[in-house]
């Protein structure tokens, strides 16, 4: 799996050609999330906290990714338009602003 850091920066650019890849990279991300919580609950009896480090950042990373596939969307089919900084939302600090849902009904924190 490649990791991005980029999802949640303010001057990342991206437009409609790498939606499947970003969506991919979200699937990706959602599935090691849920495997590593798994694995700490079998081995601590309970799941991390929202506070661990780890699990903070695959959040930031997931609500960003999220943020960035509406963006891009919400665009026609065949737009070459480029959206910058849509994932900045989902950056550590800003989970009160996304407190919304998706399109499809999922919580977006």
């Amino acid at each position: 799996m490649v990791r991005n850091a980029c999802h949640g920066c303010d001057h990342f650019p991206t437009d409609r050609t790498f939606l499947p890849d970003i969506q991919r990279q979200l699937a990706e991300t959602q599935s090691l999330a849920a495997t590593r919580q798994a694995r700490h609950t079998e081995r601590y009896g309970e799941p991390m906290s929202g506070t661990n480090v780890w699990m903070e950042q695959r959040d930031a990373e997931i609500r960003s990714m999220q943020l960035e596939i509406l963006a891009l969307e919400a665009q026609p089919a065949d737009s070459t338009t480029v959206v910058r900084d849509a994932g900045v939302l989902g950056r550590t600090g800003y989970q009160d602003a996304v407190g919304a849902s998706d399109s499809k009904g999922a919580s977006l924190s």
